[in-house]
């Protein structure tokens, strides 16, 4: 779906950020070495609400078919997921940018 988009000019920046904050926390969540996982850690740790709101979002990752958990959840987005990931996206620039979110 994403590369369509992408293919189609659809695919704006904005998004692209979206996307890629939302595959970092799931690798930060399967254990995967990153540089960011750090701040993730701290603002998990901070931000009850938006742990919450990821724990969702893997619920209905799951619920649309994601069962390889290695696997992009690319092709398990709906607009339930897309506007989740965004309000994810929001809260942790917020955090991270020291509004706390």
């Amino acid at each position: 779906k994403r590369i369509i988009r992408y293919l189609k000019g659809e695919y704006s920046d904005h998004e692209h950020n979206v996307k890629q904050t939302i595959d970092k926390i799931i690798n930060y969540f399967m254990g995967i070495d990153q540089d960011i996982n750090i701040k993730i850690d701290d603002w998990f740790n901070h931000d009850y609400e938006s742990v919450m709101k990821v724990m969702k979002l893997l619920v209905l990752f799951w619920e649309n078919g994601w069962r390889e958990l290695k696997e992009s959840v690319s092709n398990f987005e709906s607009e339930e997921t897309d506007r989740l990931s965004i309000e994810i996206y929001d809260r942790a620039m917020s955090y991270f940018k020291g509004k706390k979110a």
